[in-house]
């Protein structure tokens, strides 16, 4: 009569074969773990990427609108008090049941290994022409009650990484937010919260900045936030900044 323990060897064989298939050995019941491959295979890098195309808005690289979308038009702007021109921002994929879900999981939930999946996503919604003409990458820094609630900041880690895989600076170039937490916020809130929300830190603000800068987030909403952030680099010497998200609202 076969033994216990080589009952459970062949589900233990199972289980080492798909830690070494399945990058994630992601925790929870087996429902949960099912719903957190699907986001996985859901988000893709090929579904549906901003910023390219005849068909997106060219000021800001929304993927709808012919020329200009609604948020970019003067009357838009001109309600909201804006006077800057939008920032063009990026984004790997559009943001979803499943895309936020990844986004959530990596940050608030401590499956840091989902940062290379979301790099490698970031990484391809950009083409080696366009890597090229960046000098600097930046990011936008978590405040300091995010950064004690998580024990790490989710941005600077996606960061520092596409900064080794595409060969550029990384630049920690922002002191921590006191704002507000933007995703309870309105639209007209979100713009108001951020507003002079971004200073340099102490030890840049003696260095001369690079010309083009790409700062990278994990959602744009509004671009309340990358716009401000951008204001700051402009006021500080940059030429030219750009926005580089994991997911867009659209």
């Amino acid at each position: 009569m076969r033994s216990r323990r080589h009952l459970r060897a062949p589900r233990f064989l199972l289980h080492a074969r798909s830690s070494k298939t399945w990058p994630l050995n992601l925790p929870g019941p087996p429902a949960a773990r099912y719903a957190m491959r699907q986001a996985l295979w859901s988000a893709t890098p090929a579904d549906k990427p901003c910023g390219f195309g005849t068909l997106g808005c060219a000021t800001c690289g929304a993927p709808f609108g012919f020329r200009q979308c609604c948020e970019c038009n003067s009357f838009t702007r001109a309600r909201r008090g804006q006077t800057e021109e939008p920032l063009f921002c990026s984004s790997a994929v559009l943001f979803s049941e499943e895309s936020g879900s990844i986004i959530r999981c990596y940050k608030d939930a401590g499956e840091q290994r989902l940062a290379s999946f979301m790099v490698d996503a970031m990484q391809h919604a950009l083409s080696p022409e366009k890597w090229n003409t960046f000098d600097a990458v930046t990011f936008i820094p978590d405040s300091y009650d995010a950064y004690l609630r998580r024990g790490f900041d989710h941005m600077e880690a996606i960061a520092r990484k596409i900064a080794r895989a595409t060969d550029l600076p990384f630049l920690f170039a922002f002191e921590r937010p006191q704002a507000q937490d933007q995703r309870k916020l309105s639209q007209k809130e979100r713009w108001n919260n951020i507003d002079s929300a971004f200073n340099l830190r102490l030890s840049q603000q003696a260095l001369s900045l690079p010309k083009r800068i790409l700062i990278i987030d994990d959602v744009m909403t509004t671009g309340a936030t990358l716009r401000a952030a951008a204001h700051a680099l402009e006021k500080k010497g940059a030429a030219h900044v750009e926005g580089l998200t994991f997911a867009r609202v659209v």
